[in-house]
């Protein structure tokens, strides 16, 4: 697995954020430990310094001095002993009282015997080891006078860490309990202690880290998987191979990245057709004037035709429409590239298209058509440039003039509708099937191949007409007409 790929960093994104976690949670509950560990040692601490004061209060109250401890370790520490323990075992029968009942030697069956038993010498030895332990997680006290001066024990009064307690009988202070505090914190069972929690926590951290690798490769896999499928159809569809398909059978994001994808390879796939298509047009239409001038110019070259007005105005009528077949798609590109400069400007629609109607009456008077317009007062102005809304239209009328019927009629109406004006431009027969009016538009297309080259069209001036349209952010729509041809809708935003 390279640390570059997509998949080895998944993995190690999850892994850090694992050890983040899990360390984040071990530390929270170490440092939690240790501060309610703290507040019960100090409890147990006061607990077993309130014991101590009650002992020696007690004892100075029997033998009303210290003589007896002085320098006598052995007493000392039977007296330190005595009293926590015995304290303890007081709290403990009355938290259990039937235990003390039946530990109670009065309620126990009483057995004659002869003097006392025999003291066995392991008990000496057992109490003297549980003894010793004891004083292991005791405090280190010390005896002190009144007048400050040390009885027994190692702390010294004067010494920064030393704790004073005083000790009283009958409301007099009679002694002093001292004890180190950092003695509290020091014992070698609270260290063990914590070397356990936090071996506790290395392991629970290792179990977590082993856990989360188990489980994060196969995540990773499940993740990654459609990424690669994504990868290997981009690579095909990079070369060229645009039948690419995804198949990732999945409800999220990558799932509907595939079907992107899928959508995508055949809009490529078709605008590659188009474009095929396209170029086979383009190349058809350019071979077939540059043939018929080649021709001529041949004819004329081996003297079987004469360079006459005829055969002159011949090539004229050739090269016009190889001019005009080609000023058509430099045109079209301009407007496919969005490279074709536009001055927008406020626009009186209805005079603009009274000047195109009288600008074409002349081509429809020759084939004995009927131009028939109404506009309507309340079209707004609109935003476009004047020459390209005239170039346009003029396609438009342009083409109802060549395909309609001789003898029919052509309608030209404006309509104000919510945020613009409705053009509307119909003629009467021919019509166009259902399929072919969503072609119509489309680069290069004819309805009868022969007739447009009769009629000189290039084919193009549809297409040119829509993105003009689209480049005024307007919309244009081909249905039947009711007149028996095709009505051409185009809406325009208004001008504001």
């Amino acid at each position: 697995m390279k640390l570059t790929s997509i998949k080895s960093k998944v993995v190690l994104l999850f892994l850090t954020i694992t050890v983040v976690v899990v360390l984040s949670m071990s530390m929270l509950m170490k440092f939690g430990f240790n501060q309610e560990f703290t507040k019960y040692k100090k409890s147990l601490a006061k607990e077993l310094n309130d014991r101590m004061v009650n002992s020696l209060e007690a004892y100075y109250e029997d033998q009303q001095s210290w003589s007896d401890l002085v320098d006598d370790p052995r007493k000392w520490h039977e007296l330190v002993y005595n009293s926590v323990t015995d304290g303890l075992l007081k709290e403990r029968a009355a938290r259990h009282p039937s235990k003390r009942k039946e530990k109670d030697p009065s309620h126990r069956r009483q057995e004659p015997h002869q003097g006392p038993p025999p003291r066995r010498p392991e008990d000496s030895g057992k109490n003297h080891k549980i003894k010793s332990e004891f004083r292991q997680v005791l405090p280190s006290y010390s005896l002190f006078d009144v007048q400050q001066e040390k009885i027994i024990g190692p702390a010294k009064w004067h010494q920064p860490s030393a704790e004073k307690i005083k000790i009283k009988n009958q409301g007099q202070t009679v002694g002093y309990l001292v004890y180190e505090k950092s003695s509290l914190a020091g014992h070698k069972q609270d260290k063990k202690f914590n070397q356990t929690i936090w071996m506790v926590l290395l392991m629970v951290t290792g179990v977590m880290l082993l856990v989360a690798l188990l489980f994060t490769i196969p995540v990773s896999n499940y993740l990654i998987h459609p990424i690669r499928l994504l990868n290997q159809a981009t690579q095909k569809a990079a070369a060229g191979d645009y039948s690419a398909r995804t198949s990732i059978a999945r409800n999220d994001e990558l799932g509907q990245l595939g079907q992107n994808f899928n959508v995508l390879t055949d809009t490529l796939r078709s605008n590659a057709e188009v474009h095929q298509k396209m170029m086979a047009d383009i190349s058809h239409e350019l071979r077939t004037p540059v043939a018929v001038l080649l021709a001529e110019i041949e004819a004329i070259q081996d003297g079987i035709h004469h360079a006459d007005a005829k055969n002159l105005n011949l090539l004229h009528h050739q090269t016009s429409a190889l001019k005009h077949l080609i000023n058509d798609l430099h045109q079209l590109s301009l407007t496919e590239l969005g490279s074709m400069q536009y001055k927008m400007q406020s626009i009186d629609i209805n005079a603009l298209l009274q000047g195109v109607v009288q600008a074409m009456s002349l081509a429809a008077e020759k084939k004995q058509l009927n131009i028939k317009s109404q506009w309507s007062a309340a079209a707004p102005k609109v935003m476009g440039d004047t020459n390209r809304l005239e170039q346009m239209f003029t396609n438009l009328m342009t083409n109802s003039i060549s395909y309609t019927d001789a003898g029919g009629d052509i309608e030209i109406t404006t309509e104000a509708v919510p945020g613009g004006t409705l053009i509307q431009i119909q003629d009467s027969a021919p019509g166009l099937l259902a399929h072919e009016m969503g072609q119509m538009f489309d680069r290069l297309y004819r309805k009868e191949s022969s007739r447009n080259k009769k009629l000189g069209g290039s084919g193009l001036g549809l297409a040119i007409t829509k993105n003009i349209v689209e480049a005024h952010h307007g919309e244009m729509t081909a249905e039947p007409s009711e007149l028996g041809g095709v009505k051409i809708t185009v809406k325009l935003p208004e001008y504001v």
